[in-house]
């Protein structure tokens, strides 16, 4: 359970219940949060400020039905749009598999683990890349299919030694170099807010100055929406 979560959630049991998923990525106004949250049982309007720097995708999670539309209608009538999800129908990451070195070939990227051992993944069936530092690591998360596969590592883990157009002078730099090639070779794939900051500027040794997350939860919370959001896009798509 993350800590917003353990804040908020009430023992749903068989209930269902549901998140409040941002239709864009700007944060709704605090002022807004704050009038909305005096509807709700499970968030109060001291909350709203917490909830406006966390907001990257999902502003609460596990509200009981009534409270998430008192608050989705409070919002709209400020102009902030929301959709109710039913939390069963999130996506769910799952579990990672650490990578700790990786090389480009030309249709596949070989990832390998602790032991050196290789992984070939086909590059199109990576569907999202994120990174970002939450003030303990800057992690990277490749997302395959369906979030049906993840692998995960962190700056402090990742050699660069096996690929050799890894010849920068700093891992900060080798991270930046590395984006730009799988954005060359995986350009239908999403990119994380962290990934875009670095992948479209210039080499830089310090990344954390760009790719900051205010706490695990809200990296993790702006992948879960990413996922969300190209399922729903590829939905419409299908119906149209």
């Amino acid at each position: 359970m993350d800590e917003r979560q353990g804040r908020w959630a009430k023992p749903s049991g068989l209930m269902m219940t549901y998140a409040l998923m941002q239709t864009t990525m700007e944060a709704p106004p605090v002022e807004s949060l704050r009038k909305a949250f005096l509807t709700s049982t499970a968030l109060a309007p001291a909350d709203a400020v917490f909830v406006a720097d966390d907001a990257y995708g999902i502003l609460a999670r596990d509200l009981q039905g009534e409270d998430a539309q008192n608050i989705a209608a409070s919002l709209a009538s400020d102009g902030v749009h929301v959709e109710l999800v039913a939390e069963a129908d999130l996506p769910r990451l799952p579990e990672p598999t650490l990578f700790v070195g990786f090389q480009f070939h030309d249709h596949f990227l070989r990832l390998l683990n602790a032991l050196e051992a290789p992984t070939d993944v086909p590059y199109r069936g990576i569907r999202l890349v994120a990174v970002g530092y939450d003030r303990q690591a800057v992690r990277i998360e490749l997302v395959f299919g369906d979030a049906t596969l993840r692998y995960h590592s962190t700056l402090e883990q990742l050699a660069f030694r096996h690929e050799p157009t890894m010849q920068a002078r700093s891992q900060g730099e080798n991270l930046v170099l590395m984006l730009e090639g799988l954005r060359r070779r995986v350009p239908a794939a999403v990119l994380n807010r962290g990934a875009h900051n670095i992948a479209d500027g210039p080499r830089v040794e310090h990344v954390e100055d760009f790719i900051t997350y205010p706490r695990t939860s809200a990296f993790f919370e702006e992948v879960v929406w990413l996922l969300w959001k190209m399922r729903r896009d590829e939905g419409a798509t299908q119906v149209a």
